[in-house]
């Protein structure tokens, strides 16, 4: 296997990650994660998760064409949804980013206490797993917390490859 080297502007840390996080073809350096589709990233506020999830789309957007990596925070996601929702327009919500190659959801807390909108992103991140889409979610709480918090989320965030920064 080919050895590659992420940029280092990241730290050691962060692309010692990168590297076991993802496995990639030597030769085209397309990203998949190992583990469903799904990487659920926890750590306290400032502990890196945010920029880890850029430096993985710079690593993209280096290999991939542009447009193919998508960063959004939970809560301009739930606002989406739910315009599309009163709209009745979830199909073409749904759409849009079931067509996305990688999403990054920074932010999960924000649906803590939303359980509702919990269920419908549940149900988005499973699908774009079924379409065999990339799904990458940053949040503060741990596992542990979110089982108290938001059990629907909770059960989501287990299915997937989880990492504590």
């Amino acid at each position: 296997m080919q050895k590659t080297i992420l940029s280092t502007k990241y730290s050691k840390s962060q692309r010692q990650f990168i590297a076991k996080a993802f496995s990639f073809e030597p030769r085209t350096l397309n990203f998949e994660p190992v583990h469903n589709k799904l990487l659920c990233l926890f750590g306290r506020s400032g502990s890196g998760k945010t920029r880890l999830m850029r430096s993985m789309i710079n690593e993209l957007s280096v290999t991939d064409s542009p447009g193919k990596a998508v960063l959004t925070g939970a809560e301009s996601l739930a606002e989406e949804m739910i315009d599309a929702l009163r709209l009745g327009k979830i199909e073409s919500f749904s759409g849009k980013y079931l067509g996305l190659e990688n999403l990054y959801i920074d932010n999960l807390w924000v649906l803590r206490n939303r359980p509702a909108l919990a269920g419908e992103l549940s149900q988005l991140i499973n699908a774009r797993r079924n379409a065999g889409r990339m799904t990458v979610l940053a949040s503060e709480f741990s596992l542990e917390e979110w089982y108290t918090k938001n059990p629907v989320l909770a059960v989501l965030l287990a299915s997937g490859k989880a990492v504590d920064l």
